[in-house]
């Protein structure tokens, strides 16, 4: 992860927060149904919480196993929402090379 952070913030993306986390339970082979009390089933399971960064409209979640590319919904540059395995930094330097810089940053 730290490789693809420096990648951003050299490409001039600033930190801007994280994703929100919700800690929730889910159904597994293990344990399947829900149930009352104590004895709730499912499994605890995490998600959310990726570092985000924002250049422009562009912006970026970088999380253990994926790094996502979008745009705000406003933005008219029709950038497609793009996904990477965080640990293909050579990958996501090529794609930083393709995308337009903002206004100001020519």
């Amino acid at each position: 992860m730290a490789q693809v952070i420096d990648l951003l913030l050299a490409s001039g993306f600033v930190e801007a927060g994280t994703t929100r986390v919700d800690n929730v339970r889910i159904p597994t082979t293990r344990s399947p149904v829900f149930g009352h009390g104590a004895t709730m089933g499912g499994e605890k399971a995490t998600f959310g919480g990726r570092l985000r960064f924002a250049r422009g409209k562009q912006r970026v979640t970088v999380g253990q196993y994926t790094t996502s590319f979008y745009t705000t919904l406003d933005d008219t540059s029709r950038q497609p929402f793009k996904n990477f395995i965080t640990l293909d930094v050579q990958a996501i330097g090529r794609y930083l090379e393709t995308l337009p810089k903002p206004e100001g940053q020519g």
